[in-house]
Protein backbone atom coordinates (compact mmCIF):
# COMPACT_ATOMS: atom_id res chain seq x y z
CA UNK A 1 0.00 0.00 0.00
CA UNK A 2 1.28 3.42 -0.92
CA UNK A 3 1.62 6.19 1.76
CA UNK A 4 -0.82 8.44 -0.56
CA UNK A 5 -3.07 5.42 -0.31
CA UNK A 6 -2.31 5.43 3.90
CA UNK A 7 -3.00 9.16 3.72
CA UNK A 8 -6.35 8.98 2.17
CA UNK A 9 -7.86 6.39 4.03
CA UNK A 10 -6.71 7.95 7.10
CA UNK A 11 -8.13 11.63 6.22
CA UNK A 12 -11.21 9.47 5.22
CA UNK A 13 -11.79 8.02 8.76
CA UNK A 14 -11.19 11.31 10.54
CA UNK A 15 -13.74 12.92 8.37
CA UNK A 16 -16.27 10.25 9.33
CA UNK A 17 -15.62 10.20 12.99
CA UNK A 18 -15.69 14.21 12.50
CA UNK A 19 -19.20 14.37 10.43
CA UNK A 20 -21.11 12.79 13.56
CA UNK A 21 -20.19 16.03 15.54
CA UNK A 22 -21.23 18.39 12.96
CA UNK A 23 -24.52 17.97 12.98
CA UNK A 24 -24.80 17.89 16.98
CA UNK A 25 -27.03 20.45 18.96
CA UNK A 26 -27.64 20.08 22.77
CA UNK A 27 -30.96 21.50 21.20
CA UNK A 28 -32.16 18.84 18.71
CA UNK A 29 -33.97 16.57 21.33
CA UNK A 30 -37.26 19.73 20.96
CA UNK A 31 -37.61 19.69 24.71
CA UNK A 32 -37.24 23.43 24.75
CA UNK A 33 -39.75 25.94 23.41
CA UNK A 34 -38.53 28.48 20.46
CA UNK A 35 -39.30 31.77 23.03
CA UNK A 36 -36.95 29.54 25.74
CA UNK A 37 -34.06 28.91 23.22
CA UNK A 38 -33.93 32.46 21.92
CA UNK A 39 -33.76 34.00 25.49
CA UNK A 40 -30.87 31.64 26.45
CA UNK A 41 -29.16 32.28 23.01
CA UNK A 42 -29.59 36.12 23.96
CA UNK A 43 -28.12 35.34 27.36
CA UNK A 44 -25.16 33.55 26.37
CA UNK A 45 -24.45 36.25 23.76
CA UNK A 46 -24.84 39.00 26.47
CA UNK A 47 -22.60 36.82 28.65
CA UNK A 48 -20.06 36.16 25.76
CA UNK A 49 -19.90 40.08 25.03
CA UNK A 50 -19.43 41.27 28.51
CA UNK A 51 -16.27 38.34 28.97
CA UNK A 52 -14.70 39.45 25.84
CA UNK A 53 -15.16 43.19 26.54
CA UNK A 54 -13.51 43.13 30.22
CA UNK A 55 -10.77 40.44 28.32
CA UNK A 56 -10.46 43.13 26.01
CA UNK A 57 -10.05 46.11 28.02
CA UNK A 58 -7.60 43.87 30.50
CA UNK A 59 -5.15 42.80 27.35
CA UNK A 60 -5.17 46.60 26.03
CA UNK A 61 -4.76 48.41 29.29
CA UNK A 62 -2.05 45.87 30.63
CA UNK A 63 -0.55 46.12 27.51
CA UNK A 64 -0.53 49.99 27.12
CA UNK A 65 1.16 50.55 30.64
CA UNK A 66 3.98 48.45 29.81
CA UNK A 67 4.69 50.97 26.97
CA UNK A 68 3.94 53.44 29.22
CA UNK A 69 6.51 52.35 31.51
CA UNK A 70 8.72 51.44 28.63
CA UNK A 71 8.65 55.49 27.69
CA UNK A 72 9.11 57.02 30.73
CA UNK A 73 11.90 55.08 32.74
CA UNK A 74 15.19 55.42 31.03
CA UNK A 75 16.41 52.43 33.31
CA UNK A 76 14.12 49.92 31.14
CA UNK A 77 15.01 50.49 27.98
CA UNK A 78 17.78 48.18 27.12
CA UNK A 79 17.82 45.59 24.55
CA UNK A 80 15.55 43.15 26.09
CA UNK A 81 12.93 45.27 26.98
CA UNK A 82 12.95 46.18 23.69
CA UNK A 83 11.84 42.78 22.31
CA UNK A 84 9.02 42.64 25.54
CA UNK A 85 8.46 46.51 23.83
CA UNK A 86 7.78 44.79 20.78
CA UNK A 87 5.49 42.15 22.26
CA UNK A 88 3.28 44.58 23.60
CA UNK A 89 3.08 46.55 20.97
CA UNK A 90 1.48 43.53 19.27
CA UNK A 91 -0.75 42.15 22.25
CA UNK A 92 -1.86 45.96 22.47
CA UNK A 93 -3.65 45.52 19.25
CA UNK A 94 -4.65 42.37 19.87
CA UNK A 95 -6.76 43.56 22.51
CA UNK A 96 -7.98 46.60 21.16
CA UNK A 97 -9.11 45.45 17.40
CA UNK A 98 -8.79 41.88 16.99
CA UNK A 99 -10.97 40.67 20.01
CA UNK A 100 -13.66 42.85 19.83
CA UNK A 101 -13.66 42.09 15.90
CA UNK A 102 -13.71 38.58 16.65
CA UNK A 103 -16.61 38.64 19.06
CA UNK A 104 -18.80 40.56 16.94
CA UNK A 105 -18.17 38.12 14.42
CA UNK A 106 -18.67 35.14 17.31
CA UNK A 107 -22.08 36.98 18.56
CA UNK A 108 -23.40 37.78 15.09
CA UNK A 109 -22.31 34.25 13.39
CA UNK A 110 -21.12 36.44 10.46
CA UNK A 111 -18.82 39.12 9.39
CA UNK A 112 -20.66 42.40 9.60
CA UNK A 113 -21.57 44.37 6.60
CA UNK A 114 -19.68 47.13 5.74
CA UNK A 115 -22.71 49.05 3.73
CA UNK A 116 -22.16 47.46 0.67
CA UNK A 117 -24.30 45.23 -1.03
CA UNK A 118 -23.54 41.61 -0.87
CA UNK A 119 -22.93 39.79 -3.80
CA UNK A 120 -24.52 36.68 -3.81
Amino acid sequence: MRHCDIARRMAEDEEERFSAYVDWSPWSNGSLSDERLTLSSAVGDAAICVVAAILSVVTAGGNLLVVISYQMDRHLQTVTNYFLLSLSVADFTIGAISMPLYTAYLVLGHWPSSGRPEIL
